[in-house]
């Protein structure tokens, strides 16, 4: 149980450490929808792991709790990067455990 408490929030914790540290690129909304919705740009933030198979709660936990942290963010408004809000998402990638699946994960 305490193995457990210890892994979802180091994966919190690697979120949060993400969220200060990075640099964002903002997504623009279709034209019509660019009025109506100010504060649609995104903050992308990369999960890479094995998410099935034997060693997937490895990889589900820290992808659950990356979602969980940008929820919470979100929830709040985002986060402010130069002045402009962001909305987070969470983009998951499952490198099967396979190292040449992870190079490749890691390219996108």
């Amino acid at each position: 149980m305490f193995r457990r408490k210890l892994v979802i929030g180091a994966g919190a914790t690697l979120v949060t450490a993400l969220l200060v540290g990075l640099t964002a690129t903002a997504q623009e909304t279709a034209p019509a929808q660019k009025a109506a919705a100010a504060q649609d740009k995104v903050l992308k933030i990369g999960v890479l792991g094995v998410m099935r198979g034997p060693a997937a709660s490895w990889g589900l936990v820290n992808k659950y709790s990356a979602e969980t942290t940008a929820q919470m963010y979100n929830e709040k408004g985002g986060v402010e990067i130069g002045g402009e809000k962001y909305k987070i998402q969470i983009v998951a990638i499952d490198d099967q455990l396979d190292p040449k699946l992870a190079v490749a994960g890691a390219d996108v």
